[in-house]
């Protein structure tokens, strides 16, 4: 009667999950040619968007365009569309890991790391307080965005404190490539909700332990982050060695064409395909683990190790960072030292939780400070979206 066209096989299984790597509308070019040949309905999903959704259908090329993981993230997505409150969708971000990483890899139920409610929706269902609160949340990443998301929909009053001169916190910098745009999507999002659920955020307003509005808060909720891990290297502070966050956010600070790595975590991979595939890059990734990307979901994996061959990232494993250089690095590898040139050499050795300041309210305040995100424990995005989900809801 119809047939769901798509491509994907067990040996690119990015394509059966596709992956934020792939992009958006990742599979719909199958259409054109299963078009030429039958006169039945056809049918396309993966990574599909509203907008790319309708020109396949406009195309002619399909008559249905499908979507899955986005109606986990959204189950109003529809009904959103449909009466003109675009902004109002939550965005899949595609990063496979509480859907398909749930059920494959922890052989639990699936969830959403953008919609702690998916699979709970009676069990986590939002209500009305019964006693209205004064919330002060500290940091405008995505664990303290969600919990002021949720704590203003159950009625609180709510204002965020943050340092900064805008939202998202890490989410923001994960969010320059190209293929992340849906994080973008993502904090737009979350600007939209709080706008319409009043809550205030204020800007550059970096907290101390004693300021009166914590004194004046019913609960406050501590949302710091997370700093850089910068190890006592020789070298590791010399102008041609940038942070992995500055790498993201101030591209013109990056020099030259050839670029080193230091660290093989999700971030440095994804700064280094952004470097090679967006701005033409020669890019060298340095990780003293025996392999790369090694906490990323095997599905992941497969997308990124195709876009490292696809644009000739050089890989060194099992290497040791032992000085940074004018114009190199120098690493230990199988007892031998080795000089490897570049002109801008990237930090992205990891993060470690912003603790100082969520610690010193918590002293003084012990039975109203609640501590999530980053500044709890380095997660993932899911992870702190999911604290700050429970945080608004203990309140």
């Amino acid at each position: 009667d119809a047939l769901d066209i798509d491509a994907g096989c067990y040996e690119r299984i990015d394509y059966i999950f596709p992956t934020a790597y792939l992009g958006d509308a990742c599979m719909d070019y199958v259409c054109k040619e299963a078009r030429k040949h039958v006169n039945i309905p056809i049918m396309n999903a993966g990574n599909h968007t509203p907008e790319s959704a309708l020109r396949l259908i406009e195309s002619k090329d399909a008559d249905f365009v499908m979507f899955g993981r986005q109606f986990i993230a959204d189950p109003d997505t529809v009904n959103k569309l449909m009466s003109d409150h675009e902004e109002d969708v939550r965005p899949c971000i595609r990063c496979n890991e509480e859907c398909v990483g749930r059920i494959v890899g922890r052989l639990t139920k699936l969830s959403c790391a953008v919609n702690p409610q998916a699979c709970e929706e009676e069990r986590f269902a939002i209500k009305p307080c019964s006693q209205v609160k004064n919330i002060v949340v500290i940091g405008a990443g995505p664990a303290g965005l969600e919990a002021a998301r949720v704590a203003a929909a159950e009625g609180h009053n709510v204002e965020i404190y943050e340092k900064t001169n805008m939202i998202g916190g890490q989410l923001s910098v994960a969010a320059t490539p190209k293929f992340k745009d849906q994080l973008k999507k993502l904090v737009k999002w979350f600007e939209v909700q709080l706008n319409k659920l009043d809550v205030i955020i204020h800007f550059n307003y970096e907290v101390k332990a004693d300021d009166q509005i914590l004194k004046n808060a019913d609960q406050i909720i501590v949302a710091c982050g997370a700093d850089e891990i910068i190890p006592p290297i020789n070298g590791i502070n010399n102008e041609n060695v940038i942070s992995v966050i500055d790498a993201h956010m101030h591209k013109g600070m990056i020099k030259g064409e050839n670029v080193i790595m230091c660290g093989g975590g999700l971030s440095g991979i994804d700064s280094a395909i952004e470097l090679a595939s967006e701005h033409g890059k020669n890019v060298t990734i340095i990780e003293m683990a025996d392999s790369i990307a090694k906490d990323v979901l095997f599905i992941n994996q497969a997308s990124i190790f195709a876009k490292i061959d696809e644009y000739k990232i050089n890989v060194i494993t099992g290497a040791k960072v032992v000085e940074f250089n004018n114009d190199g690095i120098t690493y230990q590898k199988d007892g031998q030292e080795v000089v490897c040139k570049a002109d801008t050499i990237i930090r992205a050795f990891g993060m470690k939780p912003n603790r100082k300041l969520a610690e010193e309210i918590r002293n003084i305040y012990p039975t109203k400070t609640r501590i999530v995100g980053d500044s709890e424990k380095i997660g993932k995005v899911a992870n702190a979206i999911r604290d700050g989900f429970y945080a608004g809801m203990s309140l």
